[in-house]
């Protein structure tokens, strides 16, 4: 890589205007940052805790509730979202774990996914 390409990434990457993350050809395609983990871990929490919650973004807004399983009915979490170009969406799942660990985990992926969703809205 030339001298010059390298400082354009290098200025794009430390620019706190953009946001840039580094990558490289081997990188793996469905890697989740660290931080987008985080904002979905809190959310879980509060949403286990209060039934709804809210991840802020600078790409838009995940509004999620929840209606709690329990050992005779299935949980369901609700979705809504909207970009920062103002497009919404939204989307209801019938959840299949009943608590604990499965139940989180699978709360997490539906979670990132509406997150992940607002770069490509």
């Amino acid at each position: 890589m030339s001298p010059a390409r390298a400082g354009l990434i290098d200025s794009i990457l430390h620019d706190r205007r953009i946001e840039a993350l580094p990558a490289s050809p081997g990188d793996p395609l469905t890697r989740v940052e660290l931080w987008v983990a985080a904002w979905v871990n809190e959310a879980i929490n509060t949403l286990l805790s209060d039934g709804e919650t809210v991840i802020s973004t600078s790409r838009g807004t995940v509004h999620a509730s929840l209606k709690s399983p329990s050992r005779f009915r299935h949980g369901m979490l609700r979705t809504q979202t909207m970009d920062d170009n103002g497009v919404t969406g939204s989307g209801m799942t019938k959840l299949s774990h009943c608590g604990g660990k499965d139940l989180r985990e699978e709360i997490s992926f539906y979670l990132t996914v509406a997150v992940a969703g607002l770069v490509g809205a």
